[in-house]
């Protein structure tokens, strides 16, 4: 009667058990979806670049601004072909300052997408992790496309210079102004 009362016991405690496992996996996969609905709101996607494997780990939304395909990881030397050939230095030494000094990373530059060759800016934020070795070194952190943001800065220069130019210019004459002979 004591080892059935036992084995009860213990059936009842792994059913318990087993329907606390099953509620927090539904809780994190919902928290995921709503994760991965936020990034794909604000065009944002978290990486994760690990120095000794020298790879990325990258959300759907990182691959998707990176035109890359939903799954597996990203080798360095993938990553490296898509940074456009006018950043690839500069870019290189940012991310590579980060690792060395064990500094935050805040950068801007443009890539060509994998699938469309598309070009893209982006706004890489990260932070570096995994203390004083260099095989656990980790950087990680959220990548967002901003080629729309640059596209409006671009024009609203345009826009100024234009309006600079007409303040200097007198309207009837076209001929320099007292501001523009002034200056």
């Amino acid at each position: 009667r004591s080892l059935l009362s036992a084995v009860a016991i213990t059936l009842l405690w792994q059913r318990r058990a087993w329907r606390s496992e099953r509620s927090l996996k539904q809780k994190l996969e919902r928290n995921m979806h709503w994760l991965e609905a936020a990034q794909k709101a604000a065009s944002m996607g978290y990486f994760a670049y690990d120095a000794g494997l020298r790879e990325f780990s990258m959300s759907r939304m990182g691959r998707t601004i990176f035109g890359l395909p939903r799954d597996g990881r990203v080798p360095l030397r993938q990553w490296v072909e898509l940074l456009h050939p006018l950043d690839k230095e500069q870019t290189l030494a940012i991310h590579g300052h980060t690792l060395e000094k064990r500094v935050a990373l805040r950068t801007q530059y443009r890539i060509h997408r994998a699938n469309d060759r598309q070009e893209r800016w982006i706004e890489v934020w990260g932070e570096y992790s995994g203390g004083d070795s260099p095989k656990r070194a980790r950087v990680t952190g959220t990548v967002q496309d901003i080629t729309d943001r640059k596209r409006a800065e671009a024009q609203l220069e345009r826009y100024r210079a234009a309006l600079e130019a007409q303040v200097r210019v007198d309207p009837l004459t076209q001929v320099a102004n007292r501001l523009a002979l002034g200056e």
